[in-house]
C-alpha cells in the first residue's frame, strides 16, 4: 500500500472516514479550471465519499450526461 498524499490509499493510510465525521467539501471554480478532475481524484482517494449532482444552465459538453454529470436546465428554469 502506497501512503503518499496522492495515493488512492490515502484515506486508509491516514484513517480518514468522512462518512463518520460528517464533513462536507465544496470544490468550486470557473468553467474549465479542473474541478471535475479534482473531484474524480478525491472520490478515488476516499471511497466512502459521494458526489452530489449539481444544476447548471450551461449547455452540456459532448461527453456529459444529464443527471450524471450535471442536471442541465435552461437559464429561465435556473432563475
Amino acid at each position: 500500500m502506497s501512503c503518499n498524499n496522492f495515493s488512492p490509499d490515502y484515506a486508509k493510510c491516514n484513517n480518514v472516514n468522512f462518512m463518520k465525521e460528517g464533513k462536507i467539501i465544496v470544490i468550486s471554480g470557473p468553467t474549465g479550471s479542473g474541478e471535475s478532475a479534482i473531484t474524480r481524484r478525491v472520490l478515488e482517494m476516499f471511497p466512502g465519499m459521494e458526489r452530489i449532482i449539481t444544476v447548471t444552465s450551461r449547455p452540456p459538453r459532448p461527453y456529459e450526461k444529464d443527471g450524471v454529470d450535471y442536471v442541465f436546465v435552461s437559464p429561465t428554469q435556473f432563475h
